[in-house]
């Protein structure tokens, strides 16, 4: 006796919502919403669906959870619409997690189409091709990032710095030689005001909350105006940036970028952070 297995039936539907996401600002502010989009309008006048709501998330995808993407979920498991279409597979999903709620929407009976492939749930052999083209797209992402954390190690060990400038440095300008584009150079008005900070501390004189205290007074702040608080205080004195190396993943690299204090400022400072604490021995002198 054979066992038949019957696809999830999809209801009949008329109203979906449209989902289109971009990983980056510049993507947003570009062509790349606006061509997603339009490819949606399209398939879905073709399909004679009516867009009930429209749903936009900037960030990457290489991680579970989107804002918009999770409130949509959660509206068509209320039922305020029938399904939602989707630009691309990849724009659903770069992680197994999305895909599988997904998955999850369609296994519930909610249409779900991708217009751009003109895949829709309720054809199988179109399920069979979307977790096809899922998992192409979570192996194209982990191979990605791999990729950047390679380029970002390379660029550490050639002295540059391919995150954004620490405070008392900036980022290159724009036109910078692509070779150069991740050597910070110095912030003309926090710089100095750095220095003084780590020369301060070495006097032994200043707590981390009275070195915060001093620091504000003297007008240290940060890009958004405010002054900088004890714990951020001592992270920047830990921070062997600004003696001119670069620390990644354990390892110290000698960097291309200006120093702001020498070596052995940052040694001896090193060495009032962590100086072994003793026991304090308190010696009676008795009368006999």
């Amino acid at each position: 006796m054979s066992t038949v297995l019957h696809q999830p039936e999809t209801k009949s539907v008329s109203d979906v919502f449209c989902y289109i996401r971009v990983s980056t600002e510049e993507q947003a502010e570009g062509a790349s919403l606006r061509e997603q989009r339009r490819v949606i309008e399209s398939f879905c006048e073709r399909r004679g669906l009516r867009i009930a709501g429209h749903y936009e998330d900037v960030e990457t995808a290489a991680k579970a959870g989107r804002k918009q993407f999770d409130v949509m979920v959660k509206a068509l498991r209320t039922k305020r619409s029938g399904g939602v279409v989707f630009h691309k597979v990849d724009r659903s999903s770069r992680n197994y997690r999305d895909w599988l709620t997904v998955s999850d929407l369609m296994d519930a009976g909610i249409y779900v189409a991708f217009a751009a492939e003109g895949l829709e749930s309720k054809d199988p052999s179109g399920r069979f091709t979307m977790d096809i083209l899922a998992a192409t797209a979570v192996h194209y992402i982990r191979n990605l990032r791999q990729e950047v954390l390679k380029g970002m190690r390379g660029r550490v060990r050639d002295g540059l710095f391919p995150w954004r400038a620490p405070v008392g440095y900036l980022d290159s300008l724009p036109g910078t030689a692509k070779a150069e584009r991740c050597l910070k150079r110095l912030d003309p008005e926090r710089a100095p005001l750095m220095r003084t900070m780590f020369e301060l501390y070495a006097t032994g004189e200043y707590t981390l909350m009275r070195l915060a205290d001093e620091m504000a007074r003297r007008g240290l702040r940060t890009r958004g105006g405010k002054p900088f608080v004890w714990n951020h205080v001592g992270r920047f004195l830990d921070n062997p940036f600004y003696a001119g190396l670069i620390h990644h993943h354990g390892e110290l690299f000698p960097g291309k970028h200006e120093p702001i204090i020498t070596a052995g400022l940052y040694e001896k400072i090193q060495a009032l952070r962590y100086k072994p604490m003793h026991a304090i021995r308190t010696v009676h002198d008795h009368r006999l």
